[in-house]
């Protein structure tokens, strides 16, 4: 019992840890740093599916030159940050723009993008982490993150056998 207690409670910190870290690294690359050269950012919508589904968090990274076939993160001209797929890349008089469409989408996107306007190509993904760092932000996720540890520490404590005093002999 007290093996089994012993190596829940080590998988539980692994988990917690790496969740912490989790948030530690998204909170860091969700902005511009110097310090990290990827960003990340939470799919909201089936537009890409099913490569990237809503949900799932991507790392995207900064390239110098972007092509067709590459997943890549944008900024639309109403402010919108959208990963999509370049369908077309277009090169009049010395300009490059790029045509874009999510791959569930049946339609290209209407307006065709810059280069200045791509944030970076998609590198990775986890899926469903999204779901975990949104709802971690709530005030239920925030208190589970702080109940979560003491429970883990207390439980050993509750569950541990008592121990019978010695009686000393006189």
């Amino acid at each position: 019992m007290n093996f089994a207690i012993k190596l829940l409670s080590f998988f539980f910190w692994l988990l917690f840890l790496s969740f912490v870290g989790l948030i530690v690294i998204t909170s860091a690359s969700s902005r511009q740093t110097q310090y990290l050269p990827f960003r990340s950012y939470i799919v909201q919508t089936g537009s890409m599916e099913p490569t990237i589904m809503p949900g799932d968090l991507v790392f995207i990274k900064p390239q110098p030159e972007y092509s067709y076939q590459d997943i890549v993160t944008f900024v639309d001209t109403a402010g919108h940050t959208i990963t999509h797929r370049i369908i077309k890349v277009s090169n009049k008089n010395g300009a490059t723009s790029f045509t874009t469409k999510g791959d569930n989408n049946k339609t290209e996107d209407t307006e065709p993008i810059a280069p200045s306007q791509i944030i970076g190509k998609y590198q990775a993904r986890l899926p469903r982490a999204g779901y975990l760092l949104v709802n971690a932000q709530r005030p239920i996720g925030m208190v589970l993150l702080i109940l979560l540890p003491f429970t883990v520490i207390l439980a050993p404590e509750l569950l541990k056998e008592k121990q019978p005093k010695h009686d000393q002999k006189p």
